[in-house]
């Protein structure tokens, strides 16, 4: 009986290191798990195992993708005048999922519990602007003479994340002058708060109604 316990903490261990998920809720998913029968199982461990199998980073976007370029990266039928920058891949899916972005997106993810210092002098975030940067330039060859690149951030609010906006719209409008416009989500989302947990609805008013950035 001893084997099979420690066993089951083991496995309920790996659990606990997930995001969200405290040693109850670990347990519950664990002996829920002991319930199904072992076909489900092993379905289950072979979608796990094979989660990154042939994943690629889209060199456009900077998402998870199995080609490159990404699918929507690829869609040549999206609004090319309008970027989306956000801070997880999650919140490409809750953005996408409204339907009501129809422009491109990118990921420039950063720790947000890191000094600003930190943050600025990381190597993969800087890494991150220069994707952003090339991405900015290739979207402007696609679009009209005499029309903007919107440049939309969509972030919470946190201190960071002002911070990167700050950082990011100096950086743009250095580079590419008044041919770039910015703005961001409206009010709404509260400061801290992940958008991939903003229902559906706000998140749609919180597109439609975003703000310039002076």
């Amino acid at each position: 009986m001893g084997a099979v316990v420690d066993y089951i903490e083991r496995v309920i261990s790996y659990f606990e290191q997930l995001p969200g998920i405290g040693p109850k809720s670990a347990r519950r998913i664990v002996f829920y798990l002991l319930q199904q029968d072992k076909k489900w199982l092993k379905e289950f461990a072979l979608q796990v195992a094979n989660l990154k199998e042939g994943l690629l980073i889209c060199s456009f976007c900077n998402m998870y993708s199995y080609t490159d370029p990404c699918e929507i990266c690829a869609d040549e039928l999206r609004d090319s005048t309008k970027l989306l920058i956000v801070r997880s891949f999650l919140h490409r899916l809750a953005v996408e999922n409204t339907k009501v972005h129809k422009g491109y997106y990118f990921l420039l993810e950063f720790d947000q519990h890191k000094s600003l210092q930190e943050l600025f002098e990381d190597t993969g975030f800087k890494e991150n602007i220069k994707l952003l940067m090339k991405r900015i330039r290739g979207l402007k060859k696609n679009i009209g003479k005499g029309e903007k690149l919107e440049l939309i951030f969509g972030f919470g609010g946190t201190f960071n994340e002002e911070a990167v906006i700050s950082y990011v719209k100096d950086k743009v409008s250095n580079t590419f002058g008044s041919n770039v416009v910015f703005s961001r989500f409206a009010l709404g989302i509260q400061p801290g708060a992940d958008i991939d947990f903003v229902d559906a609805y706000t998140l749609e008013q919180t597109y439609q109604g975003r703000q310039k950035v002076s």
